[in-house]
């Protein structure tokens, strides 16, 4: 395994076993426990909706049907077309998944909003830097969340 994949599970590990402020009142108690709960579906727990990010935050979540060997996140500019098709997240024998995303380019303004979502066995294949006139068909897809740059 290359350092910097060793690098990336360490982060994710660092921010799933953190006690973290919950988006959703149904969202796995992280607190204590080691990893998320997987709750039935396809969710997103970090970053919380409503949250400020980075150009390159990472994407984490869990997902419930552990034979589903990628997730697809999407981000959209809030009221601009496009819909960007973010690298896939590899989900992990516990249902864990996590990808870093490109919220705008690396000078985008702060204060733009922006809507993620994540999907599971799209319909169409997705390839990572895809322009997408909307979001893809999928048998599973994660609540939209919204965030700031």
């Amino acid at each position: 395994m290359n350092r910097i994949a060793v690098i990336a599970i360490c982060l994710t590990l660092l921010l799933v076993a953190c006690p973290q402020k919950q988006a959703d009142p149904n969202a796995a108690d992280q607190q204590g426990s080691q990893a998320p709960k997987v709750r039935a579906g396809l969710w997103i727990l970090e970053p919380a909706d409503g949250a400020t990010v980075a150009y390159r935050p990472n994407i984490v979540g869990t997902i419930s049907d552990k034979t589903v060997p990628e997730v697809w996140v999407v981000v959209r500019a809030v009221g601009m077309d496009g819909y960007w098709v973010q690298p896939p997240g590899r989900v992990d024998p516990n249902g864990l998944w996590v990808t870093q995303a490109y919220v705008g380019e690396e000078g985008t303004q702060s204060g733009i909003k922006f809507e993620v979502q994540a999907f599971a066995n799209p319909t169409a294949p997705l390839s990572a830097g895809t322009e997408l006139p909307g979001w893809p068909a999928a048998a599973m897809k994660s609540k939209l969340i919204t965030i700031t740059r």
